[in-house]
């Protein structure tokens, strides 16, 4: 079985916590510049903004193609960040 045939949620929850990871981790790197951090005073703001790539990812998936399982782990994997940062941070 080769990667483009796995249509599971398990791969579109890793996909997406993978996809997450980086760009949250490359907002962390732009803040540290002071034109915007100064902007960002909220700390709930890069966990936020963290979640737009995997919106893509979910529409993309779940649209063009036609991978449901799959954008159903993104979806689930946003929908808990979301959660989990109103909730926690």
């Amino acid at each position: 079985m080769t990667w483009k045939n796995h249509n599971n949620i398990i791969v579109g929850f890793l996909t997406g916590l993978l996809l997450y990871g980086v760009t949250y981790v490359l907002l962390l790197f732009l803040w540290q510049f002071p034109l915007v951090s100064y902007n960002l005073t909220d700390a709930r703001i890069p966990f936020l903004l963290s979640l737009i790539p995997n919106l893509i990812l979910m529409r993309f998936w779940l649209m063009n193609k036609d991978k449901q399982a799959s954008g159903k782990g993104v979806l689930l994997l946003t929908f808990l960040t979301m959660l989990a940062v109103f909730l926690f941070v």
